[in-house]
């Protein structure tokens, strides 16, 4: 008996036992995130490891990302660490992204899938509309659903807005209880980001200082320094006015350093940091990272573990360990009255 009542204590105190039910996702009036109304500062990869992979030490990848202070993984259709594109939500991916799922809840974290090819509809495409239901009906209830993400850089792709406005309504149609989010390239100005504002909950954008040269992801702007960063976060805290949230997707690597005819470069230990505090300090309520799981980053000893490589080694050795830090300093983070500045 004593051994039973251990055994159900164990399990109600797991991460899976805490993501039993569907999570109500929303942001408050200081637009800090809340899951079932806990406040929390959004940590995230993308991409993330596979959801079967090991961690360098043995670890589920997903478990020591979240011990190292990790809550959100972007899933949706990827790159696979194989170089293997899933290219859209078919059959496969809908089995994928159960897996993903299925994995994140076992670890305590959520899942931000990306809707890709189903982020805009058309008035009156009634099979795009039916796919984009499904998908959504198929996994808003999962208690490991944290959000949804939409178009990915619309404004540089030149997205026409009323399609991405009218998927943002089906999809709350179907899910009131996560929040949609997109994240825009380094590019438009504030009045072209703002066109798009209605297609969303949370802003953002991505933002890449490291390479060869420095400042190539922007080429066109007078900073090519770290406090780039800063200045994104600015823009678009006045694309948004202040009435949403904005996350900021720092870089671990991307395509200007993860080509083949590019030179392969991190940021070091005191780039990350200065990113990652320059990006809070000038508004950001969340930090999405990106890069660490690109092919092109992995070497021999990543690969057969599924991918884990830099988003275990570099970013759960390296960056996690800096956000295990951060998540000792969720409550001070998550307070509207810190003082940023």
């Amino acid at each position: 008996m004593a051994t039973r009542t251990l055994a159900v204590s164990l399990l109600l105190s797991s991460p899976l036992a805490a993501l039993a039910q569907p999570a109500r996702v929303t942001s408050d009036e200081h637009h800090i995130l809340t899951i079932d109304g806990r406040k929390v500062f959004t940590i995230g990869f993308t991409v993330p490891p596979a959801p079967e992979a090991r961690a360098w030490n043995g670890k589920g990848a997903l478990e020591e990302m979240h011990d190292a202070g990790a809550l959100f993984i972007r899933t949706g259709p990827m790159l696979s660490p194989a170089g293997e594109w899933s290219g859209r939500w078919d059959e496969t991916w809908v089995a994928r992204e159960r897996a993903y799922l299925d994995a994140a809840a076992a670890a305590g974290m959520y899942c931000m899938p990306w809707l890709k090819e189903l982020s805009a509809v058309k008035d009156g495409d009634t099979a795009q509309e039916a796919r984009l239901r499904r998908v959504v009906r198929m996994f808003r209830d999962h208690p490991a659903l944290g959000l949804w993400k939409g178009e990915d850089e619309p404004q540089w792709g030149k997205k026409p807005v009323a399609p991405l406005v009218n998927a943002y309504r089906i999809i709350h149609e179907e899910d009131p209880n996560h929040p949609v989010w997109i994240v825009q390239a380094p590019r438009g100005t504030v009045p072209e980001l703002q066109a798009y504002n209605p297609a969303y909950d949370i802003g953002g954008v991505d933002i890449y200082p490291i390479g060869y040269p420095p400042g190539s992801h922007v080429p066109d702007d007078a900073n090519h320094e770290l406090s780039m960063v800063g200045d994104y976060a600015r823009k678009m805290l006045a694309v948004v006015e202040g009435r949403k949230p904005i996350w900021m997707t720092p870089q671990i690597a991307w395509s200007g350093v993860a080509r083949p005819e590019k030179t392969l470069r991190f940021p070091t230990f005191a780039q990350q940091r200065f990113m990652t505090y320059q990006a809070i300090i000038n508004g950001a309520r969340g930090l999405v990272y990106f890069g660490g799981n690109l092919p092109a980053t992995l070497n021999e000893r990543d690969i057969p573990s599924a991918g884990t490589g830099r988003t275990g080694r570099g970013c759960c050795g390296r960056c996690s360990r800096r956000s295990a830090t951060r998540a000792r300093s969720q409550p001070r983070w998550c307070s509207p009255t810190r003082n940023c500045r």
